[in-house]
Parts: structure tokens; C-alpha cells; sequence
């Protein structure tokens, strides 16, 4: 019997999770659980550019959990996601 690689799982699981919500909302879903803090904001900036590469929506549904940090930091996200995103907020119906 081979064994679960609970990594990969939860990768495999909270993408599907991510695309769902993408399409229900119309747009691309990230999810941030992490301090504010540097190399946060570099790397948050090469994720949000890998998947501007591989997809059409113009929007950005961000889900965040923190537990604070630098206020440099977050203003460096948000330079990230207004130059690759529009600003306004889909329509979207929950069902």
C-alpha cells in the first residue's frame, strides 16, 4: 500500500478550493497566511506574475490571515495587485 503524501493533498485540495471560488467569484484567489513581513512581498510579486501568465481575469479575491507586520510590506502587495488587477469588485451571486 503506498503512502499519502499529506503535502501533496492538501496542495491538490486547496487548489481545487481556489479554482472553485475563482469561477464562483470571477477572478483569481489567493490566499495569504503569513506575517507582513519581507521577502513576503517579493515573493507574493513572482506568484501574483506566474499566474497573471496563465490567466484572463481582471480581478483578485484575496484571503487573508495575519497576524500583522510592516506596514512597507503591505503597501508593496497592494502595489502588486493594483498593477496586474482591476480595483473594482465583481458581481458575483451566492447560491
Amino acid at each position: 500500500m503506498e503512502a499519502i503524501n499529506v503535502d501533496q493533498l492538501t496542495h491538490t485540495v486547496l487548489a481545487q478550493v481556489n479554482d472553485d471560488l475563482g469561477k464562483k467569484m470571477g477572478g483569481d484567489v489567493v490566499l495569504i497566511n503569513s506575517g507582513m513581513f519581507p521577502p513576503l512581498d517579493d515573493e507574493f510579486r513572482v506568484a501574483i506574475e506566474a499566474v497573471r501568465e496563465s490567466s484572463n481575469k481582471t480581478h483578485l479575491i484575496v484571503l487573508l490571515e495575519t497576524d500583522g507586520g510592516l506596514m512597507e510590506t503591505v503597501e508593496r502587495l497592494v502595489a502588486v495587485m493594483r498593477t496586474h488587477y482591476e480595483p473594482t469588485f465583481p458581481k458575483w451571486h451566492a447560491d
